[in-house]
């Protein structure tokens, strides 16, 4: 298991001791080819995923779903966060499949 994964594993079972509800977010171009499965976060400028598979861990806070990740340790606003998420898929027409889990 990735580290990466490890952490959002980590983040989830500390929420759920804790009692606070949230959403394992996961996000996929449905393309491993060396181009369509490239994940960018426009944020920083990099490019952040080469399998075409993201997480996140979101939680409501003051009435806004914020999303944790790797890039965003602070949290970002959901609808920024997938604002930022770039991959050349969607510019050939593609679109991300998005599994959404409640915990």
């Amino acid at each position: 298991m990735s580290t990466k994964h490890h952490n959002e594993i980590a983040i989830k079972e500390l929420l759920i001791e804790q009692g606070v509800l949230g959403k394992h977010i996961k996000l996929d171009t449905g393309s491993q080819d060396p181009l369509y499965g490239r994940i960018y976060d426009d944020s920083i400028g990099e490019l952040i995923a080469t399998t075409g598979h993201h997480e996140g861990i979101s939680i409501e806070i003051d009435g806004q779903e914020i999303v944790f990740d790797n890039i965003h340790s602070q949290g970002i606003l959901r609808l920024v966060w997938m604002q930022n998420l770039y991959s050349p898929l969607l510019d050939a027409g593609g679109r991300y499949e998005i599994i959404e889990n409640e915990f």
